[in-house]
């Protein structure tokens, strides 16, 4: 039976709990924390797979590093009415040092999302 191609590329895929299947496919072979899906619905689909594939290129599937990720989110990625301040309390002085040492660390360097 043949594939559909526009699925194997995520096109016409479903979102499950409001997380896209790229997502699970991204974070597949990690110990997951439930929680951190909820928190990833908090987010625009784009930056909740940019969040899964950082979380696992450094090695930290884990539902504070996910917190701190939503934290540093910019407020145009993330979910109307939701305000990173429920999830962590950080000043704006904490926010910017917190991103450019994210982006120093970042595999994509001083390319950071940040």
């Amino acid at each position: 039976m043949a594939r559909d191609p526009a699925s194997d590329i995520g096109e016409n895929r479903e979102p499950v709990s409001g997380v896209c299947p790229d997502v699970f496919d991204v974070l597949r072979d990690s110990p997951v924390k439930t929680k951190i899906f909820g928190l990833l619905q908090k987010v625009l689909s784009a930056r909740r797979l940019e969040i899964a594939r950082l979380m696992v290129a450094m090695d930290r599937v884990r539902l504070t590093y996910a917190r701190m990720l939503i934290a540093l989110t910019p407020q145009a990625l993330l979910s109307k009415d939701f305000h990173p301040t429920t999830i962590a309390n950080l000043t704006e002085g904490m926010r910017g040092a917190m991103a450019l040492e994210l982006g120093r660390l970042s595999p994509c360097g001083s390319k950071s999302p940040f």
